[in-house]
């Protein structure tokens, strides 16, 4: 269990804040971080809404992660929203799928080749943050060229 003091979650969030909320989310506890799944197992088949009051109680455990794009989708989902097995897919309150890409790359407002990019299992936390840290200051970020080194 974290023994960080519970948070509180904005109702709304515009993409800036979403970001900054995100940032900071990793900054408290880096563990909540796992740029290899889209979500834990911990929240895969229950509402949205269950999945925040965890994250409000600061009630860590080693299958309550995500990424960056599990977060933003998290974060903005309808409470009655669920996460499905593969964790790639949501079942929103009306019936309809999306996919946590989607729903995290319209959340963020980002483009397809930069939520490509900053979703991506192989980006290390030091990138996202700084992804992060950019979007919440310009509503942006620019994406690495591929000749710089990514260490």
């Amino acid at each position: 269990m974290n023994i960080l003091a519970p948070r509180e979650i904005p109702a709304t969030f515009t993409p800036r804040t979403l970001a900054r909320f995100i940032a900071t989310l990793i900054r408290e506890d880096e563990r909540w971080l796992n740029q290899e799944s889209w979500t834990g197992t911990a929240f895969l088949h229950v509402p949205a809404e269950h999945i925040r009051v965890r994250l409000t109680r600061n009630e860590w455990s080693t299958s309550s992660t995500a990424c960056i794009g599990g977060w933003a989708a998290i974060l903005t989902l309808p409470n009655d929203a669920i996460i499905l097995s593969g964790a790639d897919r949501i079942r929103m309150p009306d019936g309809t799928l999306t996919s946590v890409l989607d729903h995290a790359q319209h959340a963020l407002d980002l483009t397809y080749s930069r939520a490509c990019w900053l979703f991506n299992w192989a980006r290390t936390e030091a990138q996202v943050l700084a992804a992060l840290d950019a979007i919440a200051e310009t509503g942006t970020f620019e994406i690495p060229s591929l000749l710089e080194p990514s260490w």
